[in-house]
């Protein structure tokens, strides 16, 4: 069974990693809009409609649709290497 993390906001510095998992994409946007950090936010599903309607819901820096988030770093913007990663 899986622990429940400490908060959705927490970074790791480990390979460790929280996921969230909400019933509707709404669901997904109103999550970021709440616990996002403006910076870098993705959605991974296999619907492409659902994909487009959350890049284009989401305000974030970088929105990705089934890619990681983990190259999308402060560096990329010129604020030093480890900003809301």
């Amino acid at each position: 069974e899986l622990s429940m993390a400490p908060s959705p906001r927490i970074e790791y510095g480990t390979l460790d990693v929280t996921i969230e998992v909400v019933d509707s994409m709404a669901e997904a946007v109103d999550h970021v809009h709440m616990h996002g950090s403006g910076h870098t936010e993705a959605i991974i599903t296999e619907d492409g409609e659902t994909a487009e309607a959350f890049l284009r819901s989401v305000d974030s820096a970088c929105v990705f649709h089934n890619a990681s988030t983990r190259f999308s770093d402060g560096f990329r913007f010129g604020l030093g290497a480890e900003v809301g990663i």
